[in-house]
């Protein structure tokens, strides 16, 4: 029922707007605001049209009246079609604002020869007319023309992102205007330098191992190519004058016909030593270097800010952490800008930077700027060797730790499996949920012991965890 309101709402205020269009655009000075069967009415809504021209054109702003029909029309388009409100009233303001400075204009010449009367008014209306005639009895003729080109540069100047002093800088320095691409300004490329110079190092660049890395875990380098030789049981020794006592009961369900107890009694002195697998079955990644040119990040910062504010939003790249697969430019807005404005332009910005897709993180937590994370043009493969090396994952005291990746700063990033019990990994095809299955029991294998933390594996298509036996 609201639904059917609203468009109906709706198109009868189109309808009205439509109405006093065409009443002004048939306008006839000539034709009095009179019911008389003696008078031919040339106007095309008749005499309605009649009254609605006479009063707006001649009793309110003039010519500028146009925009009255023009601004009924949108309003109504606005119900219609159920869009923000916001944005029409902004709008809506600065067109009214804007309308009766150039009503006031229009009433100068009047002013000017001392013509005050409808006659001399008649492109101004009289609103129009007693507006500058007010001005001009308190700041004079010169005083008022000064007034309100002020109100209409502020006017448009509140409404666009334009600059003014842009264009009068390069006039006073003989500055050339900038061509359209991918050049960064020098006034904005130092400060977008300072941006990126205060990213870590080690976010630019991906590292591969170093012999540092490998004496913190009791490697050295030369332990690599030595074969791997697996654990040899050592047998139990017997003890005489004690005879072992069975104090359990063996479920035939549970224990299949080929354990022994011989074989329990071994695997105690085989946990004991037992030794975690060493860092030399998974691959080493490779040394890519500075992953994101710091050029290139200098470019986007400046395309970036250069997109808000084609879409009305004032805003500068504050600090840049690029990442193995992201680059997040750190923006801060100018006052008064609300963050849900940039919010909503992800998909309109992901466009303009020629990106699959952007996130805007608004704001970023514990800081007064908007994260806008750009997907890199190369991005980087995490390897697990890079995390199990890692000082967080060794200095982890839980057995259950697991190395899930990094962050878009490109920091490990581990987390304890028993602080989420009820875990669920959910995704669309090749998002990578084998990839994390096994990435969880290879991390566990490289923290504990088959005495220490026992794995029940359950796969229905003997596809996933085939390699687990």
């Amino acid at each position: 029922m609201k639904e059917k309101r609203r468009e109906i709402t709706g198109l009868l205020i189109i309808a009205l707007g439509i109405l006093i269009f065409l009443s002004l655009i048939s306008y006839n000075p000539i034709e009095e605001p009179t019911i008389s069967k003696n008078v031919v009415i040339h106007n095309w809504m008749g005499i309605v049209g009649v009254f609605i021209s006479h009063y707006l054109i001649k009793f309110t702003f003039g010519a500028v009246s146009f925009v009255i029909p023009v601004l009924v029309i949108l309003w109504g388009w606005w119900i219609f079609a159920k869009r923000n409100f916001k944005v029409l009233l902004r709008f809506s303001i600065y067109v009214l604002i804007l309308s009766v400075t150039v009503s006031i204009a229009l009433a100068l010449p009047a002013i000017k020869q001392k013509i005050v009367s409808p006659i001399g008014f008649r492109y101004s209306g009289f609103l129009g007319g007693i507006f500058a005639k007010t001005l001009n009895d308190f700041f004079g003729f010169y005083g008022t023309i000064i007034i309100i080109a002020v109100i209409a540069i502020i006017t448009v100047r509140g409404y666009f992102s334009w600059s003014f002093y842009g264009p009068f800088e390069r006039l006073v320095h003989g500055k050339k205007f900038k061509e359209p691409k991918l050049k960064v300004a020098k006034s904005k490329r130092s400060r977008l330098e300072e941006a990126v110079s205060g990213a870590k190092k080690a976010d630019i660049m991906m590292k591969p191992d170093s012999d540092k890395n490998f004496s913190k875990i009791g490697i050295s380098p030369e332990d690599l190519n030595r074969p791997i030789e697996p654990p040899q049981p050592i047998p139990a020794k017997k003890q005489k004058g004690k005879k072992l006592e069975q104090d359990f009961s063996i479920d035939k369900g549970i224990l299949d016909t080929g354990t022994n107890l011989e074989a329990l009694q071994d695997s105690e002195h085989y946990k004991r030593k037992y030794q975690l697998p060493t860092i030399d079955l998974l691959d080493s990644p490779p040394d890519y270097g500075e992953q994101v040119p710091k050029e290139e990040m200098v470019e986007n910062a400046q395309i970036l800010e250069d997109a808000l504010e084609t879409f009305g939003v004032e805003g500068k790249v504050v600090h840049i952490s690029p990442g193995p697969i992201i680059t997040v430019y750190e923006v801060e807005p100018a006052s008064g800008i609300r963050v849900s404005r940039i919010a909503s332009l992800a998909d309109d910005l992901a466009r303009v930077l020629q990106a699959k897709r952007i996130r805007i993180v608004a704001p970023i937590p514990g800081k007064s700027v908007v994260g806008i994370e750009i997907p890199n043009r190369r991005p980087a493969l995490i390897y697990l060797r890079s995390i199990v090396v890692s000082k967080q994952f060794r200095s982890s005291t839980s057995k259950l730790t697991i190395a899930l990746g990094k962050t878009t700063s490109g920091e490990v990033y581990t987390f304890d499996l028993a602080k989420m019990p009820h875990l669920l990994i959910a995704g669309a095809t090749g998002s990578g949920k084998s990839v994390c299955i096994n990435t969880i029991i290879s991390s566990i294998l490289y923290k504990a012991k088959p005495d220490e933390v026992k794995f029940v594996l359950i796969d229905p298509k003997k596809l996933e965890l085939s390699a687990f036996k």
